[in-house]
């Protein structure tokens, strides 16, 4: 498997340490930059090139359905998975329904990130 490109983007700066620690675990996985908000994740989207967003629903500027509807006009082919706190069955349906192809609750990323990231490549 060739390496894949993580875009994180989420408000919370203390959760980019934590995201880079769960996939520093993985040989094929890297990190290529983070962002605070969605304005500033589609300004890195061209220069970084991910192969994955891990998206927060909840963001200033530009929410993560709004980024994520951005991100897909600007780059078809990179994968959203949200990664949120609100881990409602009506959030899922929302970030199905915009084009996500997996959701992960921060409460249980640290069992779920690395694999729901491999799930979304098979996809």
């Amino acid at each position: 498997m060739s390496e894949v490109r993580i875009l994180v983007v989420d408000d919370y700066l203390p959760w980019h340490k934590s995201v880079v620690s769960i996939l520093r675990q993985s040989p094929t996985m890297r990190v290529v930059g983070t962002a605070v908000n969605g304005f500033e994740a589609l300004t890195k989207l061209n220069e970084l090139r991910p192969d994955i967003v891990l998206l927060d629903f909840e963001m200033p500027i530009l929410d993560g359905i709004q980024t994520m509807a951005e991100i897909q006009r600007l780059s078809p082919f990179t994968r959203v998975i949200f990664v949120t706190a609100c881990d409602s069955p009506r959030f899922r349906e929302q970030a199905f329904a915009a084009g996500a192809v997996g959701v992960v609750s921060k409460m249980h990323a640290g069992f779920r990130l690395i694999s729901a990231i491999q799930e979304s490549l098979e996809q």
